[in-house]
């Protein structure tokens, strides 16, 4: 192990621009270095392996956090562990802990690999972290931090009743059911569908209703615009144990919102939302008690919301805890 002294002791290192790491990095004030690139496939690691290894060792990190997926960046970090002397966390996300996108024998023996080899694997709840011990990892729990919204115009929407939809048209979005529900709640209620409409699939795009507009990719600005504006807040998933980042959102602003039914999302998020079983008549029924309890739903949402910034505390001082020692040797006891 090289003495060389650590220019960033703790660093965060990621290949992507992400909202959950930005906000823990700065919560638990953690040196973040992205690593981006527009090159796309083997063009992509020819120039961010390089860039990798030179970050690394200009700062030796005695502690390394990395975002997985990327499964390369995990990988290089486990072999370069031995030769810059860090210990090594992956902020593990839904897909590097038990992927649903990629199901391939390769890419679920490369994961259980690497949670294995990290000294301990950052997950968003206790579900996952139940996977990552079955699999002789050391997990710690910690959900997303809640965003702190920028400064936001709200939009003169004419619509009587509006609907903020969160997609990105990703495999595990039920965007088709959610088209169905807008057609069945009918004309008197409009939902705006965010992200590239680019990826919409065509299938979809041949059904969607009069009542439903695709916004788009928008700014931060006017997306936290849209968000604030609308009456009720919908980020649906068909993936098991999966925390979405709407739903933070959706916290944040103190908005009903619609999950999907899945353990980790009623854990969590029990005292804020309605939850659906992803069908379109459900979607539509859940939808519209969300409408008529809004009024009650605002009048508790900052005290829910104070209770939630609490336990988020109390679960980050355990990390920071476990970055902050400076000790190699102490083994985690359980789930926290």
């Amino acid at each position: 192990m090289s003495s060389r002294r650590s220019a960033q002791p703790e660093l965060f290192l990621t290949w992507i621009e992400h909202q959950r790491t930005r906000n823990l990095a700065s919560r638990l004030q953690l040196s973040l270095i992205e690593l981006t690139t527009t090159r796309q496939g083997l063009r992509r690691y020819v120039e961010l392996l390089p860039r990798t290894l030179r970050t690394l060792w200009t700062n030796h990190p005695r502690v390394l956090i990395v975002q997985t997926p990327s499964q390369v960046l995990a990988v290089l970090a486990v072999l370069l562990r031995p030769i810059i002397g860090y210990r090594l966390i992956l902020d593990a996300h839904n897909e590097a802990v038990e992927p649903y996108l990629h199901r391939t024998r390769l890419v679920r023996a490369l994961t259980h690999w690497l949670i294995r080899q990290a000294d301990r694997v950052i997950v968003s709840n206790r579900q996952l972290a139940e996977i990552v011990q079955r699999q002789r990892g050391h997990p710690l729990i910690l959900p997303d931090a809640l965003p702190t919204p920028p400064e936001v115009t709200r939009f003169h929407l004419r619509e009587a009743r509006t609907v903020a939809v969160i997609s990105t048209y990703a495999g595990d979005e039920p965007i088709m059911e959610i088209m169905e529900a807008a057609r069945l709640i009918g004309p008197n209620t409009h939902f705006f569908v965010t992200g590239n409409d680019a990826k919409c699939p065509e299938s979809v795009r041949q059904r969607i209703p009069d009542n439903v507009v695709l916004t788009g990719f928008l700014s931060e600005v006017d997306y936290w615009s849209l968000l604030a504006s609308c009456d009720v807040i919908v980020d649906l998933s068909t993936m098991d144990n999966c925390l979405v980042c709407g739903a933070y959102e959706a916290v944040a602003l103190g908005k009903p919102l619609l999950l999907s039914n899945n353990a980790a999302s009623v854990e969590l998020f029990s005292s804020f939302a309605e939850f659906t079983d992803n069908t379109s008549a459900d979607i539509a029924a859940s939808i519209i008690r969300l409408q008529s309890e809004s009024n009650d739903f605002a009048q508790t949402a900052a005290m829910r919301r104070d209770i939630f910034e609490t336990n988020w505390r109390r679960q980050a001082d355990e990390l920071k805890k476990y970055i902050m020692n400076n000790t190699t040797t102490e083994k985690y006891s359980g789930i926290a």
